[in-house]
């Protein structure tokens, strides 16, 4: 819903050992093995958790979703394919949970339960929920 709350996300994902570090919007096209492994970051919906008395400001819980793809070998579930899709999850889960942006005092809290992985033309996607919470002001 916050340009600055996405902008946030993709810098804390950077350095994690991703190829690709990106929107949601900028990977329409796609996902091929020269992006992978990738972390893509997508707005994921918004709940309004109090407003005041003449509605021009509110608090605003967000959702985030952080999908995490990695090549998989032949075989799906190969230990190798595994091994890296975890590792890399692990290592967004926590860069992100706990993580205050600069813009917010709210910090991101992981959701449970998560989506089960799956497997995608030769892709495993793991999905990582966070919710932030934020003001919005007219």
């Amino acid at each position: 819903m916050t340009p600055l709350t996405e902008t946030a996300l993709l810098a804390r994902l950077e350095g994690l050992g991703f190829k690709s570090v990106l929107s949601v919007s900028d990977a329409v096209g796609g996902v091929n093995s020269q992006l992978a492994p990738a972390a893509f970051v997508g707005f994921g919906g918004y709940s309004v958790e109090e407003s005041s008395a003449d509605s021009r400001a509110s608090r605003v819980e967000e959702a985030w979703n952080i999908y995490i793809v990695t090549k998989q070998a032949k075989q799906k579930g190969a230990q190798e394919g595994r091994s890296e899709s975890l590792t890399l999850a692990r290592a967004a889960f926590l860069a992100i949970a706990g993580f205050i942006p600069s813009h917010s005092k709210s910090p991101f809290v992981p959701i449970s339960p998560s989506d089960s992985p799956s497997w995608d033309s030769g892709f495993s996607w793991i999905t990582l929920t966070f919710t932030h919470q934020t003001i919005l002001k007219a």
